[in-house]
């Protein structure tokens, strides 16, 4: 099992889901995404802690958190994103004090907001990676279709509004879709798309930082070609 670093890109906020951020991680060799899914208080936290010039007008229950472990004499050495099941990323805290180490289990979101005030590292596995990571660069060698494989494709049939009729998906450009949108303002129903399509039009999606809709389409591939142990 190979231990990959992440970096911290920043925080998305969700189109589709009331009060949900995505929180953008980023492998730093092969520049894959890993979203992973907040709540607007855990956002909130991970902003604070990374704008190091905001400040809260009292401590947030991270930075009590913080106070804590410091008045302890321990630190927070790193965090490792260990599995994902069911689409729920499981982690752990990783303290030391110089003498003892400790390893905490916690929530994805609170591991990497202690990790930023302690200037810890974050890392994930390769397993994790594979099954949650979002590569910008699909090719026909990985296995996915490029842009340049639709072009000059022709779309039989758009609404007034842009949307797609419920049967002309399997002819859709990319010129005429907004990937800033969610797939039901798009027209689109993941469900009914094929394998060539899931991965291009999340390779769009992350282009245009839909991490919702990346998500959204990442978890159709994830269910529909689970990974063979």
């Amino acid at each position: 099992m190979d231990i990959l670093k992440l970096s911290i890109q920043g925080i998305s906020h969700s189109i589709t889901r009331s009060g949900a951020y995505a929180l953008i991680l980023e492998e730093i060799i092969t520049k894959t995404k890993l979203p992973v899914v907040i709540g607007s208080a855990e956002a909130q936290s991970i902003t604070i802690a990374v704008e190091k010039d905001l400040k809260a007008p009292r401590p947030l229950t991270h930075d009590l958190f913080t106070s804590f472990i410091k008045k302890m004499h321990y630190k927070v050495s790193s965090v490792l994103i260990h599995s994902i099941k069911d689409g729920i990323f499981y982690s752990e805290i990783h303290f030391e004090n110089g003498e003892e180490k400790i390893v905490m289990d916690a929530r994805t979101s609170d591991a990497v907001s202690l990790a930023i005030r302690f200037d810890a590292d974050v890392f994930t596995t390769s397993e994790v990676l594979e099954i949650a990571g979002i590569k910008m660069d699909l090719s026909p060698e990985s296995g996915s279709v490029s842009d340049e494989s639709l072009e000059g494709e022709s779309v039989k049939n758009i609404n007034e509004d842009n949307t797609l009729p419920e049967n002309d998906q399997d002819d859709v450009t990319l010129e005429i879709m907004d990937f800033t949108k969610s797939s039901a303002e798009m027209g689109i129903k993941i469900p009914d798309l094929s394998e060539d399509q899931l991965n291009l039009y999340l390779s769009m999606a992350v282009q245009n930082e839909n991490f919702d809709l990346a998500i959204e389409l990442q978890e159709e591939l994830i269910n529909r070609f689970p990974k063979q142990d």
